[in-house]
C-alpha cells in the first residue's frame, strides 16, 4: 500500500526532504525510513506494515544539515480485501 505526502516547501534554502515512519510516536524505526525524497513538495511511502499504527514526520535539509522533524501524523493501515463474485 502506498500513501501520498503533500506539503509546503520550505523557504530557508532547503535542497531535500526527507520523509520518517515509525510503529511509536517519535520512534522513526521502519525499515524503509529515512526515504530521502530530494527537492519535491510531493512523494509517496510504501507500508510494508499492516493493521499496525504508523507515525509519520518530514524534516527538510541541505548542505549545513537538517531541520528538526515536522509536526507527527499517524493512521492504521489495514490490508486490502478482495472479494471474487462466483
Amino acid at each position: 500500500m502506498r500513501i501520498t505526502f503533500t506539503w509546503t516547501a520550505n523557504t530557508d534554502g532547503a535542497t531535500g526532504y526527507k520523509i520518517y515512519a515509525g510503529t511509536s510516536t517519535g520512534t522513526y524505526n521502519a525499515s524503509n525510513s529515512p526515504r530521502d525524497v530530494g527537492n519535491v513538495t510531493e512523494s509517496y511511502f510504501d507500508v510494508q506494515t499492516f493493521n499496525t499504527q504508523l507515525f509519520f514526520a518530514l524534516t527538510a535539509y541541505n548542505a549545513t544539515g537538517e531541520s528538526g522533524f515536522s509536526t507527527e501524523v499517524s493512521q492504521t493501515f489495514t490490508r486490502p480485501v478482495v472479494m471474487f463474485k462466483r
